[in-house]
């Protein structure tokens, strides 16, 4: 681990340049660590992280979900949450690879994450396996695949927090269901989407304008808003919002509109941690092997937001570079030992 943790701080363009003689590249920490030899034997026969007969999702889930059980033990969010797809660019044979052009890795291996809106830390995540997806025992499974993405997702937390997601999941049923649930839900909207205002099908709005729509149940309030250098308006649909604006940058806008921004951005501010010193984008031909990779680094990005939370003003705080120097010599300390 200690290895692994270094090889996504010092990118080279082949394992075996770590353990090059090469005066460009020699570096003589690897060669005290590991022989190259020994170091690609272990890498490269790794068959899966579960049971040695597992197949399938049993390859990987099983490990996931002890990481999992171990970070909900670690830390309970605040009341922000979001929920959005995180995925892992994956272009080897797999049968539920996905392909969407405009995500950053057009082939990818797609997840469905819960994060804490302000630290991004990961506290759940259900990897798609088509018709095989491990979704919670008690949720119906006629509800529709978002009630079902929702229920498992948020079995680790208790009722009352504000969900925020986009506008992928958001239908009535869903804005029903997690009312039930006594969740609050902020999303934006499809236009198309049934039993919303049909006003908003045919909506225009001049640049600046905003409007509120309040459902004939009084319980689902919809703001659009179309900003100065927008072509078309933005509508997003809330359980927890009043009619008020808040001022940004000179300008009014929905208040709803302004807390979205704010709080919807924990999957992505975790995307883009896990992306800064990453393992888990070398070529691999095992699918499993990216989701190893993929969970060490959120492993890792967890326990830096932990360390950031619980050091003071007055305590030095570290960047996440740093940190991750920090466990690799623990690491290294740790199996000296041993």
């Amino acid at each position: 681990m200690a290895v692994l943790i270094l090889i996504g701080l010092d990118r080279r363009p082949a394992i075996s340049d770590y353990w090059s003689m090469s005066p460009e590249f020699y570096t003589a920490w690897y060669h005290s660590m590991f022989p190259r030899q020994r170091f690609q034997d272990i890498y490269h026969s790794m068959l899966q992280a579960g049971d040695k007969d597992a197949e399938g999702k049993d390859k990987i889930e099983p490990f996931m979900d002890l990481l999992l059980g171990k970070f909900r033990g670690a830390f309970y969010p605040f009341q922000e949450l979001s929920i959005d797809e995180m995925v892992i660019g994956f272009k080897g044979r797999w049968q539920f690879k996905q392909f969407k052009a405009s995500k950053p890795s057009k082939y990818h291996i797609k997840t469905f994450g819960l994060c804490d809106s302000s630290t991004g830390y990961v506290m759940n995540i259900l990897t798609y396996f088509g018709a095989n997806t491990s979704y919670d025992p008690e949720a119906d499974a006629d509800s529709g695949a978002a009630v079902r993405i929702f229920d498992t997702l948020l079995t680790c937390v208790d009722r009352g927090h504000k969900i925020y997601a986009d506008r992928y999941y958001t239908t009535r049923a869903l804005v029903d269901h997690l009312l039930k649930k006594k969740h609050h839900y902020t999303s934006t909207l499809m236009l198309n989407r049934k039993s919303f205002p049909p006003q908003l099908k045919n909506l225009s709005l001049q640049h600046r304008q905003l409007r509120w729509f309040l459902h004939e149940n009084s319980d689902v309030l919809c703001a659009a808003f179309r900003d100065k250098k927008a072509k078309k308006p933005v509508v997003l649909v809330s359980t927890d919002a009043q009619v008020d604006t808040t001022q940004v940058k000179d300008v009014d806008k929905p208040t709803v509109i302004h807390d979205y921004n704010s709080h919807m951005n924990g999957c992505d501010l975790l995307d883009q941690k896990v992306t800064y010193y990453l393992v888990f984008s070398r070529k691999s031909v095992k699918w499993w092997k990216k989701l190893f990779f993929w969970m060490m680094e959120i492993t890792q990005v967890n326990a830096f937001i932990l360390y950031t939370l619980t050091r003071t003003d007055a305590q030095k705080k570290i960047g996440l570079k740093k940190f991750k120097l920090m466990l690799s010599r623990q690491q290294q300390r740790w199996q000296r030992q041993q």
